[in-house]
C-alpha cells in the first residue's frame, strides 16, 4: 500500500526532529502517525512530503495534529 512507503521512507532516510513512526490502518489503506518535537512539525512534514514523493512518485496528505487527553467518561 501507499501508506507503506511513508514509513519506509522515515526508517530509510532519518528525519531530524523525528522520534519514531507507526503504521495503522493498513487494511483501509493505511496512514503513518509519527511522533515528532512540537516545534518541529512543519519541517518534518516539508521533508517527509519531498522524501515520499522523491521515492513513490505520490504527493503525501500529511496534517499535524497533537494528544488529547484521551477516552473517558463524561458527567451525565
Amino acid at each position: 500500500p501507499r501508506s507503506r512507503g511513508l514509513g519506509d521512507v522515515y526508517k530509510r532516510q532519518a528525519v531530524p526532529g523525528v522520534f519514531g513512526c507507526r503504521m495503522t490502518g493498513g487494511g483501509f489503506g493505511g496512514c503513518a502517525i509519527v511522533l515528532v518535537a512540537a516545534g518541529a512539525a512543519l519541517a518534518v512534514m516539508a521533508a517527509l512530503r519531498e522524501k515520499y514523493r522523491a521515492a513513490t512518485g505520490i504527493e503525501a496528505d500529511l496534517f499535524a495534529t497533537r494528544a488529547a487527553a484521551g477516552a473517558r467518561v463524561l458527567p451525565a
